[in-house]
């Protein structure tokens, strides 16, 4: 029974995340780091219920376009947070489908 309990904690102890990750992701967030985060959130809360219950489509098109940008901006954060380039690339990927997106839909409610 103790080999299966061993053979179990040594297979749990080498996927666990390595320590100098752990220490490289580590947040020291200033004041006006946590009131921009809070603001971020607090204006993705507002466009979701804008996108919910939006008077009219434009309206739900102003606010996905919103959030596009604010996914867009919170990619970039998560690139200065793990110190990787590799999220920027996925932001500025995203960030083009996500104009060409709102310019179909955009289109496709104007009626052409």
């Amino acid at each position: 029974m103790s080999d299966v309990v061993q053979s179990v904690d040594s297979s749990l102890t080498n996927s666990m995340i390595p320590i100098e990750l752990l220490d490289r992701l580590s947040l020291h967030l200033t004041f006006l780091e946590v009131i921009a985060l809070v603001l971020i959130a607090l204006a993705t809360m507002i466009c979701i219920f804008r996108l919910i219950a939006g008077p009219t489509n434009p309206d739900r098109i102003v606010s996905a376009d919103t959030l596009s940008v604010i996914a867009t901006i919170m990619l970039c954060i998560i690139a200065a947070l793990f110190q990787s380039a590799l999220y920027l690339d996925v932001a500025m990927i995203y960030g083009i489908l996500s104009f060409v997106g709102m310019i179909a839909l955009a289109k496709a409610i104007r009626g052409n």
